[in-house]
């Protein structure tokens, strides 16, 4: 089982995507992601653990982006498919990137 949170907007969206997460975490995952844009380019986050864990690691006070997105994983996925989910998530968040700049060219 899996959750996924993702957006744009005008504003920065880490916030945003990290309560989305804090959100579903009551549901007994033990490990989130977070995919985002910075400097041109897709930063990734990973953390196994508390959602909490994964906002220190990305250092919100630091970090500002109006385009994400972010996983959790539960506590039946094996490690193999939690790479597989990181791996879609990254192509998820690569084909999200280019239809948000389609989108804002025209």
């Amino acid at each position: 089982m899996c959750g996924i949170v993702g957006g744009t907007s005008e504003r920065n969206i880490l916030p945003i995507l990290v309560e989305g997460l804090r959100r579903l975490e009551y549901r007994g995952y033990d490990s989130a992601g977070i995919a985002f844009k910075k400097n041109g380019s897709i930063s990734v986050v990973k953390n196994l653990g508390r959602v909490e864990q994964l906002a220190k690691k990305i250092n919100l006070k630091n970090n500002s982006t109006n385009l994400g997105i972010a996983h959790t994983s539960g506590l039946l996925m094996a490690c193999r498919q939690r790479r597989m989910l990181t791996l879609t998530t990254a192509k998820i968040f690569m084909l999200f990137t280019m239809a948000s700049l389609k989108t804002t060219k025209t």
